[in-house]
């Protein structure tokens, strides 16, 4: 039942397009924890159920972020429980505990519950705190490192990673630091007793190497060794759903107001190859947004996009 239940949640959340209401995100994660209330939690004790919550876990954070909302106290209890069964030590695990404060923190931006330097005190913690996480991964973590020759080539380095999860967790965390320093820097405009441009140059420092690591990320998934690379192929499903989870993180790095010109031009080149070559249609979509220059919300395109439906 707890399966089928994220499995509708999946279906609805890749299939909607449109504006999104807390309560259409929430209505499958409430579904799912009434059931593990019902059954209890000493119902999970072997592996595959343990996992099952897991990914409840994590689908419903994200559900969270994506909707503003503040993740349950319930589901907080089943995490605990998740980290007393199982080894949760590794960096994908942690960054979920710092989802849960971004979580938290939008919900009080949507509800004006706090003041403009308590946002700011926490968006500079959680940004801290995604900083020092991606400073101490461990070796199987880190990505292979290729300078290229030419310095005036675009990205003039590339990241290769053990795998796409690792690629995704790196791409969220970069994603998540450029839209809070974003924040940062539109608050320190609004601070009449502080000099904005001592806070400016790193919250701009960060966004700018942030959006050259996600697309220092991207070749890895987007290059292949097809007979005719510029046309149309046929590829398996793994490697289009790895292009999927590109989108979101191309986009946020394309739409920044602090991207540079060839950076911006790099983004809407890679959406227009996963659009000709994978035939992923809502690459030219994001084309178009970027082109525009349409203020939208990144988190409603990310609903847009399926959101964890096209990255879990």
């Amino acid at each position: 039942m707890l399966t089928g239940s994220m499995l509708l949640d999946l279906f609805e959340k890749i299939t909607h397009s449109g504006p999104s209401t807390v309560e259409f995100w929430r209505s499958h994660i409430d579904g799912s924890l009434a059931l593990i209330q019902a059954l209890g939690l000493d119902h999970f004790r072997d592996y595959p159920s343990l996992r099952i919550l897991s990914r409840l876990v994590t689908n419903s954070i994200i559900s969270c972020v994506g909707s503003a909302t503040a993740v349950p106290q319930q589901l907080i209890e089943v995490r605990a429980y998740l980290t007393s069964q199982m080894s949760q030590q590794d960096p994908k695990w942690k960054q979920s505990t710092i989802m849960i404060e971004f979580a938290a923190f939008r919900e009080a931006l949507r509800k004006s519950l706090w003041t403009l330097p308590e946002y700011i005190l926490v968006a500079q913690d959680i940004d801290q705190r995604l900083l020092d996480l991606s400073q101490n991964m461990p070796e199987g973590w880190k990505p292979e490192v290729h300078v290229l020759d030419l310095s005036s080539e675009f990205p003039n380095r590339l990241l290769f990673y053990r795998d796409r999860h690792v690629t995704q967790m790196m791409n969220t965390l970069r994603l998540v630091r450029i839209v809070l320093n974003e924040f940062l820097l539109e608050s320190y405009q609004k601070q009449d007793d502080v000099d904005s441009r001592l806070f400016d140059e790193p919250a701009i420092q960060t966004i700018t190497s942030s959006i050259d690591d996600i697309c220092a990320s991207v070749p890895q998934y987007v290059r292949c060794q097809c007979q005719f690379p510029t046309k149309p192929q046929q590829h398996s499903p793994t490697h289009t759903i790895d292009c999927h989870r590109l989108l979101f993180p191309l986009y946020v790095a394309g739409r920044s107001e602090w991207a540079s010109l060839k950076q911006r031009a790099w983004v809407k080149q890679q959406l227009r190859h996963i659009h000709a070559h994978y035939g992923v249609y809502n690459a030219s979509v994001l084309v178009q947004l970027l082109e525009s220059q349409t203020n939208i919300d990144p988190w409603n395109i990310f609903a847009m996009l399926g959101s964890y439906g096209l990255a879990a």
